[in-house]
């Protein structure tokens, strides 16, 4: 009788096969992870150009940019009880949310015209959760995975708990440090970028060039929970901070972190607010760096746009293209300081002046006299 023979793996053929396919995995994984995130830094860029295009359209309708910060629905300096909306909110009909701007009117009718602000979570925000709550994947980068959740707002008149959609595309504040968040309109005269409070630029006023100037930028969002690196937050320092802002908002970054009990009680990314911390963004630090606000929180912020893509930021320029701003760009003199305080600024008041703050803060004003770009 034939015996017939029998093939197969030993035991020392198998370990080595699957140690060669661990190997391989081990080294595909990175280039895997690296295209799924070009992918990702792609799409991104597509939602700023988006957004921009949107600006843009508002500017064809309205004969003017929107606001940074402000009333949403025309260029008319309309200071109502939506004062604090952002740029986000005025351009809804111009990104295809119509129907949501439509639910937004529809809660100023019904409350005859004094409609909640974002940070102001009273009973009228829970008559309309989708305003607030639903999120709006255009002002989102699929880099951060928790801006596409809503996050939970304990804050404002009635002291309720709501949640509130978030973005990650920030309007450019340019580089003044002393933003003098107050109500009082004298906010105007310290806004050097395109968006500011309660002003409306036109296309005219953009002296540097489009294609020098930047409009908007990426801010990552918090996540909800406990550890956050420093760009997922923000550093509430006191007036050390307030009076040498680039030194010693910097000053606060140890690696990627904030010291433990130093991060501002408020966080960035309500994707319908005008206050620079949340929508906001400075020419003055390099991308991924600090982020800082004073003590009185409301009067003072310096605000770096920051991202979760590899070595800078995305941005959008005002002639509707978007570039990577890398964070070894030049910023300048990093150790001059504009010296106020929120209460008496002291800082450059003046349009044509040009930035301290080298390519990157030349790349913020609309109107400083140079000719730096990307």
């Amino acid at each position: 009788m034939k015996i017939r023979s029998r093939f197969g793996f030993t035991l020392v053929e198998l370990l080595v096969v699957v140690a060669i396919i661990g190997v391989l995995i081990a080294l595909l994984l990175p280039a895997v992870q690296a295209a799924r995130e070009a992918a990702r830094r792609m799409q991104c860029t597509n939602h700023l150009k988006q957004y921009m295009i949107g600006i843009h359209n508002y500017h064809d309708t309205t004969t003017s940019f929107p606001h940074g910060r402000g009333g949403p629905t025309s260029p008319n300096g309309n200071v109502n009880h939506g004062y604090g909306w952002g740029t986000t909110l005025a351009v809804l009909p111009f990104v295809e949310q119509q129907a949501r701007f439509d639910r937004w009117l529809e809660m100023q009718r019904t409350y005859n015209g004094q409609a909640p602000a974002p940070w102001n979570n009273t009973t009228q925000s829970d008559a309309f959760p989708d305003i607030y709550a639903d999120p709006i994947y255009t002002f989102t980068c699929p880099s951060d995975g928790p801006a596409r959740k809503p996050m939970t707002w304990l804050t404002g008149v009635g002291g309720k708990t709501v949640e509130h959609a978030r973005g990650n595309y920030a309007t450019c504040r340019a580089d003044l440090i002393n933003n003098n968040h107050s109500w009082a309109t004298t906010d105007n005269q310290y806004t050097r970028g395109v968006f500011g409070a309660a002003v409306y630029y036109n296309m005219s006023d953009i002296t540097d060039g489009t294609s020098n100037t930047i409009g908007l930028s990426e801010r990552v969002v918090a996540p909800n929970n406990a550890t956050r690196f420093a760009i997922e937050s923000i550093y509430q320092g006191g007036a050390s901070v307030e009076t040498n802002p680039t030194s010693g908002c910097a000053t606060y970054k140890v690696g990627n972190v904030y010291p433990s009990g130093t991060i501002a009680t408020r966080e960035n990314g309500l994707l319908f607010s005008g206050h620079i911390w949340h929508t906001g963004f400075n020419t003055v630090l390099p991308p991924n760096s600090a982020s800082c606000v004073n003590t009185g929180v409301h009067n003072w912020g310096l605000m770096s746009a920051n991202s979760h893509h590899t070595g800078g930021v995305n941005a959008a320029k005002m002639d509707g293209s978007v570039v990577f701003v890398s964070e070894t760009i030049d910023c300048g003199n990093q150790t001059w300081s504009p010296g106020g305080t929120a209460a008496t600024p002291n800082s450059i008041d003046k349009p044509s002046s040009e930035s301290n703050y080298g390519v990157w803060g030349a790349l913020g004003t609309r109107a400083g006299g140079e000719s730096k770009g990307l």
